[in-house]
């Protein structure tokens, strides 16, 4: 399971090593920073990075990028991911998102859109006046992929062997590979340029016996017998008896001896400069270098994925004023949060405002004071308790009735919640 790396510090790593026999795992980290990934996204901290690196194995936290902009409905905002984790579908992470807004654990948001076309990824997440954008986005970052983990695990064959590398190791793997590939291209080219000279040298003796070559195969009886006069006759090989018989015998009586002695001395230094590379591993790995930099030039490009401090854990609260707010629970099992600003402070002999609007039916069994970070716990008429933080209660307007308990407990069909009390946890 080997992460995606950028092709341009792959390469630039690779080349101080060819360079740098001291090359350490430390001057790697350097000039390789992370993995890159085609997707894009962020990668948090660079602690994952290094055991990876160092070791072969470890964890990469990756994160969607998200944006908070101004809705295209008045007096609200939108977050906008325009960059996704990679190897997270798109479509499923659009339906996560949807299930739990829809099941009530991520609240504060109105509409989601897709938005993505050619030009990139936009995924719109409309949020509620009162929805706080960060809270929200730490949640979808806890909650869905958009905050996924890349396990690495730098496994390859070696010696027909799986083997755990460390980066550093792979590369001087893959190293020793261009450095084999290389050798062994340049001893097939060796090997093709030596026949060809081989059979230039027939050649250019048969220029100088022309008159006798045209009367030896004009006096044969069969391309077998010239053959054999070729080499019993001048010494010529095999390969170069079949080389000369092949020519037409017009061609062979004009012949092109200009054209032949080119190629002649053309073959002759490409095999004193193949000799050269397979005589000093310098030069060979000079070669490697050489392709090396062709490729960067071709392939290298920018990094895609930015990596970002660590945050640590997501501490939701805290971003979160632990205001004074209201409690109301009705009869009917109806709740509500609402802000100290809905019940001001009235003067002598002034006339109260309407807190809650019910049905005749119901009525209002339970008032708290608490903070908004405090947590409230729902004593129901079979015994048993949940909790709820207050900041967790959707917040609602002085003349509504507020949201169903059992949209935000997971109680039992006749079971009935009677009772709230609030406590700092």
């Amino acid at each position: 399971n080997i992460p995606p790396h950028n092709s341009r510090e792959i390469i630039n790593a690779l080349l101080e090593m060819i360079d740098n026999p001291s090359f350490s795992t430390e001057d790697l980290l350097r000039v390789v920073t992370g993995p890159d990934f085609p997707t894009g996204g962020l990668i948090m901290g660079r602690s994952g990075i290094e055991e990876a690196f160092r070791t072969g194995r470890g964890s990469v936290v990756m994160r969607g990028v998200v944006d908070v902009e101004e809705s295209t409905r008045a007096d609200r905002q939108a977050i906008v991911i325009s960059e996704i984790p990679y190897m997270v579908n798109k479509t499923r992470l659009i339906e996560k998102i949807a299930a739990l807004v829809r099941d009530k654990e991520i609240d504060g948001i109105a509409d989601i859109r897709d938005e993505s076309n050619r030009e990139g990824m936009r995924i719109v997440l409309d949020l509620k006046r009162d929805g706080n954008p960060q809270v929200i986005i730490n949640r979808l970052y806890s909650m869905t992929a958009l905050q996924s983990s890349f396990g690495v695990n730098f496994v390859a064959i070696v010696n027909q062997r799986p083997v755990t590398l460390s980066l550093m190791e792979a590369l001087r793997h893959f190293l020793d590979f261009r450095q084999d590939v290389v050798t062994k291209r340049t001893l097939y080219r060796l090997k093709k340029a030596r026949e060809r000279f081989h059979i230039l040298e027939g050649l250019k003796r048969a220029i100088d016996l022309m008159d006798q070559i045209i009367a030896l195969i004009r006096a044969s009886d069969s391309p077998e017998t010239a053959r054999e006069g070729l080499m019993t006759s001048y010494a010529f090989s095999e390969i170069q008896a079949r080389a000369i018989l092949d020519m037409r015998l017009q061609r062979l009586t004009a012949l092109e001896r200009d054209k032949i002695e080119a190629e002649y001395e053309e073959v002759r230094k490409i095999i004193l400069e193949l000799e050269r590379i397979l005589g000093s591993r310098d030069v060979l790995m000079g070669v490697v270098r050489e392709e090396f930099l062709e490729l960067r030039e071709k392939f290298g490009d920018e990094r895609r994925t930015r990596i970002v401090p660590d945050e640590g854990e997501i501490d939701f609260e805290s971003l979160i004023p632990d205001d004074p707010c209201y409690i109301n629970l009705t009869f009917q099992g109806y709740i509500k949060r609402l802000s100290k600003d809905a019940y001001p402070t009235q003067n002598r002999g002034g006339k109260g405002r309407i807190g809650v609007t019910l049905k005749d039916d119901d009525a209002v069994i339970s008032t708290l004071s608490p903070t908004m970070h405090e947590t409230i716990l729902f004593f129901t008429d079979i015994g048993k308790v949940y909790r709820l933080k207050v900041h967790e209660i959707p917040e609602g307007q002085r003349a509504t009735r507020g949201k169903s308990i059992r949209s935000l407990l997971a109680l039992a069909p006749d079971e009935k919640v009677t009772q709230l009390l609030s406590i700092r946890s």
